[in-house]
């Protein structure tokens, strides 16, 4: 996937394992998040939604932990009930703590029918939610953890998803923007038949198992000979 970021972030792209993550409360997951989440694929955007599976339980599952961690980016679809699932909340703070508050990571919020202000302060579903789980007490020991998510969560001041916004146009739009903000990745090499030690050499300059970011690879022949060199490899060390 090509594109560009301003974000930086240091880990090598070889231990990400998606191009985005996912987070959703569960009653958009048949209907706008469905269609996002395909949107991305059929763009070829790696892209981890969770199962209901991966919500059972006290604490995430560390399979959950581990996408929101190998993924280079998150997209936030921040609904009216998203604050009453404790799963949000947890996975909003990994998200966070991740992208080191979208200074490191892209993380792009969605606000499906709700204000940014919201999300921001705490009003409105928002308010009742952070309430409700204070009035239960059972989490009281996440609270300042979620709160201060939901704060730093809207600082993209990048999309909001009204109800008079057509999904085609507002789902057109966010995996344009994911598109421009995912790093470009390491060019694939196929094994071309007959030239071993080229591709091995290569390997060599690309240095395949290090840390080394490969940005650009120029391949040169000429058209009518049947040996094509490998010419240049420029790469950027991490």
């Amino acid at each position: 996937m090509a594109g560009s970021s301003s974000h930086q972030d240091a880990t090598p792209l070889s231990y990400f394992k998606y191009d985005v993550f996912l987070s959703f409360r569960g009653y958009t997951r048949f209907g706008f998040t469905d269609t996002l989440y395909h949107a991305l694929v059929n763009k070829r955007i790696d892209t981890f939604r969770d199962s209901e599976e991966l919500r059972i339980g006290e604490e995430l599952e560390d399979s959950l932990l581990e996408a929101i961690q190998r993924s280079r980016m998150s997209i936030l679809i921040l609904c009216d009930e998203y604050p009453t699932s404790r799963w949000c909340l947890d996975e909003l703070v990994k998200v966070m703590e991740c992208s080191d508050n979208g200074r490191k990571r892209p993380v792009l919020p969605i606000y499906f029918n709700v204000a940014k202000s919201d999300v921001q302060y705490q009003n409105n579903e928002y308010g009742k939610a952070m309430a409700a789980h204070e009035q239960k007490g059972r989490y009281n020991h996440k609270l300042k953890a979620w709160k201060s998510a939901l704060c730093e969560s809207w600082q993209d001041l990048w999309s909001t998803l009204c109800k008079n916004t057509p999904w085609g146009m507002a789902i057109d739009n966010i995996v344009e923007e994911v598109s421009k903000r995912l790093p470009p990745l390491p060019l694939h090499i196929d094994r071309p038949l007959g030239f071993d030690f080229e591709l091995e050499e290569a390997k060599s300059l690309l240095e395949i198992n290090s840390d080394a970011t490969s940005f650009i690879m120029g391949i040169h022949g000429d058209g009518d000979d049947e040996i094509t060199k490998f010419l240049a490899v420029l790469y950027i060390q991490d």
